[in-house]
C-alpha cells in the first residue's frame, strides 16, 4: 500500500486543540512518512507522483490536495515568511464567513476570524494545509495536503480554499493584498478585496 491510513478519531480526539503542557496538538499529518511510503514515491517520475497524490485524495472526503513546482515552492515559502497571515472569504448561499489564514513554516492553519479576533493561540483550525517538501531535492515537486477538520467547511470550500490559497501567494498580481495586508494593514481595502476575490 502506497498510502497510509490514519485513524483521526484517536489521534485527535474529541477537541481539536487539545492541551497538554500549553503545546498544540497538531490535527494533521506533519511529515510525509506519516501519508504514504516515500521510498515508493521516490520511484516514480514526478508526473506519476503528482497523479498518485491527486488520485488518492480525489478519493477523500476529509482532505484535498495539489503539488507544485520548485519554483513555486520556493516562491511560497519565501512569502509566507515575509507574509504569514492573510484572510480568505467561504462564500456560502446568502452570504459568506471569513476564515484567518496564518502560516508557520510549511504548515497553514484557517481559523474562524471571530474566534482569531478573540483568542488566536485558541482558535479552532476549520482547515490545516501542510507543504510536504520530502520529494522537492530529487522530484522536484512539493505536495500540498488540506485535511478538514470543521464540519463547517465542505469539500469543495475547502478545494477553493487551496486554490485562493495558491493564487493569492503565488501570482504577483494578487500578492499584492496580502503584502498590503501584512505590511501595509491601513492600505488593505477590505471591501474590494472581497469583490475582487472569487
Amino acid at each position: 500500500m502506497l498510502f497510509r491510513h490514519i485513524n483521526w478519531s484517536c489521534r485527535v480526539g474529541r477537541s481539536f486543540l487539545q492541551r497538554r503542557n500549553f503545546a498544540f496538538t497538531y490535527p494533521a499529518p506533519k511529515t510525509l512518512r506519516e501519508v504514504a511510503k516515500i521510498q515508493l514515491l521516490q520511484r516514480e517520475d514526478p508526473e506519476t507522483v503528482k497523479q498518485l497524490w491527486l488520485t488518492y485524495h480525489s478519493e477523500k472526503d476529509k482532505t484535498v490536495a495539489d503539488v507544485i513546482s520548485a519554483s513555486e515552492h520556493n516562491q511560497l515559502m519565501a512569502r509566507t515568511k515575509d507574509c504569514p497571515i492573510f484572510l480568505f472569504p467561504v462564500r456560502k448561499p446568502g452570504g459568506h464567513f471569513n476564515l484567518v489564514s496564518q502560516f508557520q513554516g510549511k504548515h497553514c492553519l484557517y481559523t474562524f476570524l471571530e474566534d482569531y479576533k478573540k483568542d488566536p493561540a485558541n482558535a479552532t483550525p476549520y482547515m490545516v494545509l501542510t507543504v510536504y517538501d520530502e520529494l522537492l531535492a530529487k522530484k522536484q515537486i512539493s505536495l500540498l495536503r488540506g485535511d478538514i477538520i470543521s464540519g463547517h467547511l465542505s469539500y469543495l470550500d475547502a478545494q477553493r480554499l487551496l486554490a485562493l490559497t495558491k493564487r493569492f501567494y503565488l501570482d504577483s498580481a494578487e500578492f499584492k493584498w496580502v503584502d498590503d495586508f501584512n505590511r501595509r494593514p491601513r492600505e488593505f481595502d477590505f471591501d474590494a478585496y472581497l469583490k475582487h476575490c472569487p
